[in-house]
């Protein structure tokens, strides 16, 4: 399955022009590539509470929906755990918190405040795929008023 392909037919089904999806397959698909965009684009300067929420809502929904088999789910977790590791961290920093110094012997010499490259983010939009190949009729999702977008 070419599943970038099929991430972007889902996307144009599922996702909203903003705000949060009314779908739970639109709400995974835009969680995980706002997560994407926070990093690449931004270098996690704006993460916060509700990216980290976005890891594991995603992480939690794919779990309890049991669609992808067990080494499956153990990649897409340490993913997101490597993607919410680097967003905390750099909020972190950029609340003063954290000196370079500090992010740099957290990560061996090579200070990072997002994780750049596509792989992970692309291992848990694998698992949302599989999530609404499984599940192909809309499930309703109820938007959570605490997140601020």
């Amino acid at each position: 399955m070419d599943y970038i392909k099929k991430a972007n037919e889902l996307w144009e089904a599922y996702v909203p022009e903003s705000g949060q999806a009314a779908t739970l397959q639109g709400e995974l698909l835009r969680e995980i590539e706002a997560l994407r965009t926070e990093a690449q684009e931004n270098g996690n300067i704006n993460f916060d509470e509700d990216y980290a929420y976005f890891c594991d809502f995603i992480l939690r929904t794919l779990k309890d929906a049991r669609c992808s088999s067990y080494p499956r789910l153990f990649r897409i977790s340490r993913a997101l755990a490597t993607i919410k590791r680097y967003g905390m961290l750099a909020a972190q920093y950029n609340r003063g918190e954290l000196s370079r110094q500090e992010l740099s012997a957290l990560h061996k010499g090579r200070p990072a405040l997002a994780y750049l490259e596509n792989d992970l983010y692309d291992v848990v939009l694998e698992g949302i795929v599989d999530f609404c190949e499984a599940n192909p009729h809309p499930l309703p999702h109820r938007p959570n008023p605490t997140l601020y977008w």
